[in-house]
């Protein structure tokens, strides 16, 4: 591979890491994330729905992360390989 290929490499693999970073960010604001969505009670959903949207929000931020985290092993494994 040449220096080009090996730049594409990395940098997707830093946008990656960036990625998951967000994404654990929101993962561990969840108070903020129930906060907003219980204010949306007053607004006519009932307590039931916002802990299922809460809920819902958090395994897919969740399962977001898993496959970030696969693409991100992939990435430093061909950036490894080519070393």
């Amino acid at each position: 591979m040449n220096k080009t290929d090996n730049f594409n490499l990395n940098l997707s693999l830093s946008v990656k890491v960036v990625i998951l970073i967000l994404l654990i960010i929101c993962i561990l604001n969840g108070s903020k994330i129930s906060d907003f969505i219980y204010s949306l009670n007053a607004e006519g959903f009932s307590e039931f729905e916002g802990m299922r949207t809460y809920i819902s929000v958090q395994i897919i931020l969740s399962i977001l992360s898993i496959l970030d985290t696969l693409l991100i092993a992939v990435d430093y494994y061909k950036v490894s390989k080519t070393s």
